[in-house]
């Protein structure tokens, strides 16, 4: 069997010691309070994120203009309702956009009234990690999760292997001219659209708007 990666084997180490700590120190009380005070608002804000570009992503794959007849040019301009119908998806793509960096500011604003307890924690711990593909680790534990729903672990698609979104990130003071390529990996919610496909029906997440398309 050949070596784990150094980032994996820091994340079990580093997982290993937060199993010790936490059995010592475990308090059934702050936890179950940091569930309902933190968790939940941050998981549910979390996955709102994923919804919102999960969408983005199914107006990314529409193809609004219509296939060329044969013979037909090429060089031909789009009608004015397929101009109509392009701005359209343009703009809500980038509405979505906005939500997505909003959501986003909400929850680094959510760390800022972090409580310790340890579930939370374990929260912390496994998003900071990532696996040798730069997948947080929260992502990969919920796999099985999303496997278990219906979602797309669950089938040979691969949509959650693939990032939602990629942004690049200063490395820090000591590197100013260095960046690191983000990726944001999430799992399947409402508006995943390989979900849509496979299950025939569409239920829009109830805090975005119903898409014209």
């Amino acid at each position: 069997m050949s070596e784990l990666p150094k980032c994996e084997r820091d994340f079990d180490i580093a997982y290993q010691e937060w199993g010790r700590e936490s059995a010592t120190v475990y308090d059934p009380k702050s936890c179950a309070k940091a569930i309902k005070s933190w968790i939940t608002p941050y998981l549910e804000e979390r996955d709102f994120g994923y919804a919102i570009l999960q969408r983005r992503r199914r107006l990314l794959s529409i193809k609004l203009v219509a296939p060329k007849l044969e013979g037909e040019s090429q060089e031909k301009l789009p009608d004015y309702e397929e101009a109509c119908d392009e701005a359209k998806l343009e703009e809500e793509v980038n509405e979505l956009m906005e939500a997505y960096w909003t959501s986003n500011r909400a929850l680094l604003a959510m760390d800022e009234t972090m409580p310790l307890a340890s579930n939370v924690m374990e929260i912390d711990l496994l998003r900071s990690y990532k696996d040798r593909h730069g997948r947080p680790y929260s992502w990969v534990i919920d796999r099985s999760m999303c496997a278990d729903t219906g979602g797309c672990c669950g089938r040979a698609c691969g949509c959650c292997e693939r990032p939602l979104l990629t942004y690049y990130r200063p490395r820090g003071y000591l590197d100013l001219d260095g960046k690191t390529e983000v990726g944001v990996y999430g799992h399947c919610t409402a508006e995943c659209p390989c979900c849509i496909q496979v299950r025939h029906r569409y239920h829009p997440h109830p805090r975005l708007p119903k898409p014209a398309f």
